[in-house]
């Protein structure tokens, strides 16, 4: 009988033993489920998932890597600053017409207007280029005196028409844009980097142009 009184313990406290496990388990089942329900759960699996590379949900994600930037977007320096400048065209009468044009503002900004004055007038407008295709700058240089020289390509003679008129309206269309600016009193052109007498046979540009005074800002 006594043996079978220990048998009988043994039984019961592995029951009671098994009824506690079984309580402990279901109570973390029941914490685990709540704490599923309020997203903990679900923030500890992302903490867990992938922590040198920060995968997760098969996406792999590098917060180092910088967002890429937008097509359409142009990024445009805030120091950047403009500047209209007048550009002289004949029209179907002969005459010089100024163009205004906004462009860049910066150091050589005569270079860049001479560069404009090349490219002709806007393709809308009714004006008529003074300089002839094929020429390109070469330099200009601006001295402290207020001479201007102003150097072109040798296209400027080979591709200039026969036409005093026409040769008269390139020389003054490149003496008054440059005259636009206060610090240029004489405009010398070049050819090649040479003095030349003429550029069609019709107008002396051997010696420095005088700007006309109402072409100064």
């Amino acid at each position: 009988m006594p043996g079978k009184k220990k048998y009988g313990k043994k039984i019961a406290l592995c029951i009671l033993i098994g009824l506690l496990v079984s309580m402990f388990c279901g109570c973390e089942a029941i914490e685990r489920l709540q704490a599923w329900k309020n997203g903990e759960l679900q923030n500890e699996i992302g903490q867990e998932e992938s922590p040198q590379t920060g995968q997760k949900d098969g996406i792999e994600q590098n917060p180092q890597t910088p967002k890429p930037p937008d097509a359409n977007t142009t990024d445009f320096s805030s120091d950047a600053e403009t500047r209209d400048i007048l550009l002289y065209f004949a029209d179907e009468n002969g005459n010089l017409i100024a163009e205004s044009r906004t462009i860049l503002k910066e150091e050589g900004i005569a270079k860049s207007t001479i560069l404009e004055l090349i490219k002709g007038p806007q393709a809308v407008s009714s004006l008529l280029a003074t300089i002839p295709q094929g020429v390109a700058l070469r330099s200009v240089n601006i001295k402290e005196d207020g001479l201007c020289v102003v150097d072109f390509n040798d296209k400027l003679i080979y591709n200039h028409e026969d036409n005093a008129q026409k040769e008269l309206l390139t020389v003054q269309s490149i003496v008054k844009t440059l005259g636009q600016f206060s610090s240029v009193q004489k405009v010398q052109i070049l050819i090649e980097g040479q003095e030349v007498e003429t550029i069609a046979g019709y107008v002396d540009i051997s010696q420095p142009l005088l700007v006309d005074s109402a072409s100064s800002e």
